[in-house]
């Protein structure tokens, strides 16, 4: 059970009471720019998960351009 909750910054800005943990600009699929993403921190959630799974962290994106 991963029991993850992400939220993005224009959610963020909205909820009070709770302790958002920031993940940083990702660029996610389908938006044209990076949004902030946070993740909705408690007790009795977990707080270790792998990296997310996001257009920048691809590896598709870590290769250098050719140039010919």
């Amino acid at each position: 059970m991963a029991c993850q909750i992400l939220v993005a910054d224009s959610t963020a800005g909205l909820l009070s009471g709770v302790h958002l943990v920031n993940l940083g600009p990702r660029r996610l699929r389908d938006l044209p720019k990076p949004i902030a993403i946070f993740q909705l921190s408690a007790p009795g959630l977990r707080a270790d998960f792998p990296s997310l799974r996001t257009i920048d962290s691809s590896t598709e994106t870590s290769v250098p351009p050719l140039v010919g």
